[in-house]
């Protein structure tokens, strides 16, 4: 059984959740926990929903629950037993602020959590992904909710995102009148009387340059809808925050607003048991006095106070810059003339354009690259904070983003730098007061410790891996963890597998990267598995052919290697390579969405992200490393074309920029010719290559290829008719094994001639048999075209004519007569070749003409080749219609003694 349900005291926002989120698993049954609100209770008194009671229900039967709008387990009430349930699915939709210590994300195998207005927001959005819809009654109440919960679009965490969706639901007969009616603020008495009994009790603080409302009071009697009552007080008053403290019926109610995201309520009431967002949220405690409470509350925010300074008062000034025209080895010497590590670049009028660091000269100098000026290789793709830009804000992007130093710009213009030394001073050191100001009384904004929440997210995939990988897979990597274990080393899944699993995408090609001896955990494993492996010294490598006993048939081997840095002797060589942790052997890659590692033991499943792969999916970017990824290995160029094209990406700026520098310091032309076939061959195995070279003609790379390669007709058309004979050809032929790369290549290629074609080919090492017969077949395909489209031609010279070529040649061939109508015949005569002359053969054999009383000579093949063309040609169809025809034949070899020359290809069937 599947349950969907949200939180005690559903309010609109988790009645319309559950509504939507019931068109996403149409089994389930809406099950409230406890519940709802007072306006909630009235639209359901006259708009019911189909609710499953609790009592209706049998625990131990629930196999998945649906949680919307909440992400908490103490916010289920007695849902909560479900949980204990031993194959419960829980999947969690909701727009509050993820807490990676709430200990139901653990068990959820599917969770959407993000920072929108409302979680029908994020509901809304899937179906439309899906293509569902909702009645115009729903979208009613969708509008509702949404409008409640961003404060009629007013709130500041609402975003661009649920304007959308609230444009969406009033074309989709969203009733704005009922909207009004189930939102309109008609106060009860009591709840008047609360508001002004707590206008009175109000006193303001000020702390960190915030002015906050607190007021708090014992009530004799229990209100009704407090929230209400409070966000009318923060409308009233003004402040930057409200939080209100009421004692009433044996429970203390706690509401906090705020209208800036690093003031944080949530953190305020999460600390008596409750819960909500940023800048909204409650707590209903009990064992508590009002004083205690409010005393409490008070000490919180003095605390969270430290984390609103901003950034102007923490960083480093004035700041060193240097021009974009320095050469790299001046911008050295300044930095070892100042003791920095890094130096904005600015232009003639001080505008900010980059960041050089220490890092990224050294490397440099090590290029030989002294003279370059250092705009080739500055950062332009960072962070960038404003003086008033938070602190916790800064520290979170540093640690994410993996940056070491922040420049701080006014106006475009460089005033502070904010780097690791300035954050650690921030968090372990009192601040001094600001010159010229006094320092502060009790009551005044704190200027001492800052005492920064953890803004380090790490996340673990145990759960997803083991329910969405198929078992013999994960007996495997349990057994690759074991040995870990055993050998005291670390092991961990990295590249292209961890990317393909975050983007939901099957991928079998595995690679294992171990912190210590690669080579000796390999041979340990593959003695394990009882499998075959070959040692690759140089790199510190292993690989493991994958036994049939393990039963993974997607999977023909698994390498294990030695966490290992590189460097590169000079631009464009092969790297030298050396031991490492795994952290330097995820930076030698070559993208960040290829810089993810996953821990297979010690803490299994733990997800590694050092340079912010994850966040680069998430906003779908192809970017670099490092400034001089390119000129360490050229070839990474072709790959960003190709990830940017395979998964619907976008380079990212920074990274299109050093593109653009690599051919001005035309290291492509000291790339060897293997080196950029092999990536080009890559390109061209994609299903839709024709954009990866769109691609590169955009970037201007073909001269680096050919001086006179283009990209104009026929080649756009060749592509778009040969990639429709590829599907097709896949879909008929039962046989595996075609070399897509070569119809599009030599599509792209035609254009240069039979000489040009067949040198560039051997300079880009493309392979040898398919140099050679391209060649011959750039000369015979107009003769091949026109003979194929004559009036008549039999099956056997269809057969004749295309048997001699490769079937990725015959299928260029198609695509090139489908282009043109007029040759249609062509067209008709080469799939009738491949569908089935091609698969044609005669059951008659050598042995069987031996038999007849031919004589063993030259007699067979001709005997043979002709009864295989009457076969082609339909004039035999059976058995006895070949041995009866052999015998006309024999007969007539016999009797003439003929020794005519029979054609000289092959045919099926007639082996001796």
């Amino acid at each position: 059984m599947e349950i969907i349900t949200t939180h005690l005291e559903a309010d609109f926002d988790g009645l319309a959740s559950m509504v939507a989120a019931q068109k996403l698993y149409p089994e389930a049954r809406l099950v409230l926990p406890a519940g709802v609100q007072s306006r909630e209770r009235d639209f359901l008194a006259e708009y019911p929903l189909s609710f499953t009671a609790l009592s209706e229900l049998n625990f131990p039967d629930i196999t998945r629950l649906i949680l919307v709008d909440a992400q908490h387990q103490d916010r289920l009430g007695l849902l909560e037993k479900v949980l204990k349930n031993q194959h419960i699915s829980v999947h969690i939709y909701d727009h509050h602020p993820l807490e990676t210590t709430n200990p139901l994300l653990p068990l959820a195998d599917y969770c959407k959590v993000d920072a929108v207005g409302a979680t029908i927001t994020l509901l809304c959005e899937e179906l439309q992904a899906r293509g569902l819809t909702w009645t115009p009654e729903e979208a009613t109440l969708f509008a509702i909710a949404l409008y409640e919960e961003t404060g009629q679009f007013g709130y500041r965490n609402t975003t661009h995102r649920d304007f959308q969706i609230g444009g969406v639901l009033v074309q989709t007969g969203a009733d704005l009148n009922l909207v009004t009616k189930y939102l309109a603020r008609h106060w009860t008495p009591p709840q008047l009387e609360l508001f002004h009994a707590l206008l009175q009790a109000a006193q303001t603080l000020n702390l960190g340059h915030r002015r906050i409302l607190l007021t708090t009071l014992t009530w004799p009697d229990y209100v009704q809808d407090m929230a209400q009552v409070v966000q009318q007080l923060a409308q009233l008053h003004g402040a930057d925050a409200v939080i209100a403290a009421v004692a009433m019926e044996g429970k203390v109610q706690i509401i906090g607003r705020s209208r800036h995201p690093d003031m944080d309520m949530n953190q305020i009431t999460k600390a008596f048991g409750g819960g909500g967002h940023t800048m909204a949220a409650a707590a209903s405690i009990k064992g508590l006095t009002i004083v205690e409470v409010e005393q409490k509350i008070q000490a919180l925010l003095q605390e969270q106070a430290k984390t609103w300074l901003p950034i102007q008062r923490l960083m480093t000034t004035p700041v060193r810059t240097v021009e974009p025209t320095a050469t790299i080895k001046q911008t050295e010497r300044l930095m070892t003339q100042y003791e920095v590590n890094a130096l904005p670049v600015v232009s003639a009028k001080g505008g900010f354009m980059g960041l050089a660091t220490r890092e990224a000269v050294q490397k440099a100098l090590y290029h030989k690259l002294t003279t370059h000026p250092i705009e080739h290789i500055m950062l332009r793709d960072i962070f960038l904070a404003t003086p008033g830009t938070p602190f916790d804000e800064v520290q979170q992007h540093m640690v994410e983003r993996n940056q070491r130093i922040v420049p701080v710009l006014d106006h475009d213009q460089v005033v502070g730098i904010f780097s690791r030394t300035d954050l650690l001073r921030a968090m372990h050191q009192a601040l001094p007061p600001q010159e010229g100001k006094a320092e502060p009384s009790a009551g005044a904004a704190p200027s001492a410790t800052v005492v920064p929440t953890p803004t380090l997210r790490t996340s673990n995939l145990h759960k997803q891996l083991a329910t969405r990988l198929p078992p013999p897979l994960l007996t495997l990597l349990q057994t690759i963890r074991t040995l870990a274990d055993t050998q005291e080393v670390a092991a961990f899944l990295v590249g292209g597998f961890v990317r393909d699993f975050l983007m939901n995408i099957p991928n079998f090609d595995l690679d294992v990267v171990v912190e210590g001896d690669g080579i000796r955990f390999g041979k340990a494993l593959a003695q394990e598995l009882k499998a075959e492996w070959t040692i690759h010294e140089r790199f510190g490598t292993v690989s493991i052919a994958i036994p049939k006993t393990l039963h993974i048939p997607q999977m023909q081997h698994l390498d294990i290697a030695t966490a290992r840095t590189e460097y590169y002797e000079y631009p464009t060589a092969l790297p030298t390579v050396e031991r490492s942790s795994i952290k330097k052997d995820l930076y030698r890659r070559d993208f960040t969405i290829n810089a993810l590692a996953i821990r297979l033991n010690r803490t299994p499943g733990e997800l590694l992200d050092y340079f912010g792969g994850r966040r680069d999916i998430k906003d779908r970017i192809v970017r670099v490393l490092h400034s001089l990824s390119f000129v360490e290995d050229p070839t990474r160029v072709f790959r960003a074309i190709r990830f940017e094209q395979r998964f619907g990406f976008q380079i990212s700026k920074e990274t299109q920029h050093f593109i653009q520098q690599a051919q001005t310091m035309e290291l492509f032309h000291r790339l060897s010719g293997v080196r950029l076939g092999n990536e080009l061959i890559h390109i061209l195995e994609e299903p839709e290559p024709a954009k990866g070279i769109q691609r590169l003609n955009q970037f201007k790379l073909f001269p680096f290829i050919h001086p006179k390669l283009q990209w104009k007709e026929p080649a756009p058309t060749l592509f778009a008719s040969g990639e429709k004979i590829l599907a097709w050809h896949e879909v008929e032929s039962t046989r595996s094994g075609t070399e897509r790369w070569l119809l599009y290549a030599l599509a792209w290629f035609e254009s240069l001639g039979k000489s040009e074609l067949v040198k560039t080919w051997k300079r880009l090492g493309f392979p040898q048999r398919n140099t050679a017969t391209v060649g011959e077949f750039l000369q015979a395909q107009s003769t091949l075209i026109r003979t194929l489209n004559r009036k008549h031609l039999a099956p056997s010279e269809i057969y004749d004519l295309l048997t001699p070529w490769p079937k990725e040649l015959v299928l260029f061939l198609m695509a090139k007569a489908q282009s043109k109508p007029a040759i249609h015949a062509a067209t008709e005569r080469i799939r009738d070749y491949l569908t089935t002359f091609q698969h044609t053969a005669i059951t008659l054999t050598g042995h069987d003409l031996e038999d007849m009383g031919l004589p063993k000579g030259p007699a067979y093949r001709r005997v043979l080749d002709r009864i295989f063309k009457a076969k082609l040609d339909r004039l035999v169809t059976t058995q006895e219609d070949e041995y009866r025809l052999a015998k006309t034949f024999i007969a007539q070899e016999t009797a003439s003694g003929s020794r005519s020359k029979s054609p000289s290809s092959a045919r099926k069937g007639g082996g001796g």
